[in-house]
């Protein structure tokens, strides 16, 4: 057995400044609770079921790189990107990104904190 840390609610908030598979095994490990999440204009949008791409570009960490109905959502991290499959919006359900960005857009270009 070894030592960890409490987790507290604030542990789940992603910092895309880290690499993708650290920021996998923060979404991994916070799932069900208390959950990863990242912060898209004031709200808290929890993230599940991450995939590492391949991505070399010049963008800042934290980037939203694809955010749409047909590919989903793909942010960029300090080593390449993460395809998050699955959000949860606050009072929503659980529901694939390809759903939720029917009904809600988030700006490709914008960088998250």
């Amino acid at each position: 057995a070894t030592y960890a840390a409490k987790i507290l609610k604030d542990t789940g908030h992603i910092d895309w400044a880290k690499t993708s598979r650290q920021i996998l095994y923060l979404i991994n490990g916070t799932d069900p609770t208390p959950g990863a999440y990242l912060i898209y204009q004031d709200e808290k949008i929890k993230c599940f079921r991450p995939e590492i791409l391949t991505w070399k570009g010049p963008e800042k960490p934290g980037t939203i790189l694809i955010a749409d109905d047909r590919d989903g959502l793909v942010i960029k991290t300090e080593d390449s990107a993460l395809k998050i499959d699955e959000v949860q919006a606050p009072g929503k359900k659980r529901m694939g990104a390809t759903v939720f960005l029917r009904g809600k857009k988030l700006e490709m270009g914008t960088v998250l904190n």
